[in-house]
């Protein structure tokens, strides 16, 4: 749920039409915000251009960051990066390049307060405290957990340096995204594998 909120906001904000996520290695989670993020975006401009790599590792900064640069020169004005470390370099070549950022699982704007438009958090503390709960009830099964908004475990950092530069129309329709995914009436969701 996190990539399809980022991807609607960068879709909001990306004046070139085109977009980048930098994934570290396609394993589910980093598949799933992929998906997500793409059909986010064209939820908002469906004819937005998502142009997606790969980095092969978590914690490669510098090849991070040579292919976030590499997706900038085809036309990506707003990149996202999962992962490790490696999304230090996606910021890095961001912020370089004078192009935007979503940040992804830790509210890392003070990194780059120009660049990171906001960031698709990732509430450690709820996840932490349902697991703990869940094992000390012993209700605890073998399955995956799934915390979107509505559980509070995802939630979208402030604006903040950005909050002049989006529209309130387009601030507007991200609340309502976040609202609807809440009320289950979003059909596509990626599904987690």
């Amino acid at each position: 749920h996190a990539g399809y909120v980022a991807g609607a906001v960068a879709a909001s904000v990306s004046k070139t039409g085109t977009i980048g996520h930098i994934g570290g290695i396609p394993v589910p989670v980093i598949q799933e915000y992929q998906e997500g993020f793409e059909r986010g975006a064209k939820r908002i401009r469906p004819d937005i251009k998502v142009l997606t790599a790969v980095v092969g590792s978590f914690s490669d900064i510098a090849k991070g960051k040579e292919i976030t640069l590499s997706l900038i020169e085809r036309g990506a004005d707003v990149v996202t990066a999962t992962g490790n470390e490696n999304v230090v370099g996606t910021i890095q070549a961001a912020k370089e390049k004078n192009v935007m950022a979503i940040g992804t699982a830790f509210d890392s704007a003070a990194l780059a307060p120009e660049t990171i438009v906001t960031t698709a958090i990732i509430r450690m503390d709820v996840n932490i405290d349902m697991a703990i709960g869940l094992v000390t009830s012993k209700k605890i099964e073998p399955k995956n957990y799934l915390l979107g908004f509505k559980e509070n475990g995802v939630d979208l950092a402030p604006y903040r340096a950005f909050e002049s530069k989006i529209s309130d129309a387009n601030k507007a329709r991200i609340k309502q995204l976040i609202e609807d995914i809440k009320a289950g009436k979003v059909a596509d969701l990626p599904k987690i594998r």
